[in-house]
């Protein structure tokens, strides 16, 4: 049996909790390969920013509730120039600095956090050119409904130094 400790927690403490009885709640997670094309040209048809731009319109015509985007990287402003999304995380950063971890969601939320890794490994690929990790943020659906949504880009390839990589152990946010 699994116990939501946080649930268990505040039922301990006193706190209300309110869970769903009905609803629904769609997710998309989603490579959006923004590697600058000098880097990756993703042998697809079209300019990076073309595509970028069909990949953000395409978001806001399916309305996903939450979208976390991994490798959102140097076409970011695109796909959100053409998405309708109300929230957005800010970018961190083009290649090599920021993580490329971004979400666009219809709901805010209270908590926002990246986390690096503590490890990186340049065995199959150059997982080591960007800060790679997960993001963690805590969604509002509603006064008291809460969800914890984690975006998460691990390296590349299937080498032994890329599958000990990630590992457990992570940085500061």
């Amino acid at each position: 049996m699994r116990v939501d400790t946080s649930v268990a927690v505040a039922v301990l403490l006193g706190t209300p909790v309110k869970a769903a009885t009905s609803g629904a709640f769609n997710v998309l997670s989603m490579n959006v390969a923004g590697l600058p094309a000098l880097l990756n040209d993703n042998s697809v048809p079209g300019e990076k920013t073309t595509n970028s731009e069909l990949i953000g319109s395409k978001f806001a015509e399916h309305g996903y509730d939450l979208i976390h985007a991994q490798e959102d990287f140097n076409y970011h402003a695109y796909i959100y120039g053409s998405d309708t999304h109300p929230y957005r995380t800010a970018t961190s950063g083009g290649v090599p600095f920021g993580s490329g971890l971004n979400t666009l969601a219809n709901y805010d939320w209270v908590e926002f956090k990246r986390i690096k890794w503590a490890k990186c490994s340049d065995a199959s690929q150059f997982d080591c050119l960007t800060p790679k990790g997960f993001t963690f943020m805590r969604v509002k659906l509603s006064d008291g409904v809460y969800i914890d949504a984690y975006n998460v880009h691990t390296d590349a390839g299937t080498e032994d130094g890329d599958l000990k990589a990630p590992g457990t152990r992570a940085l500061g946010t």
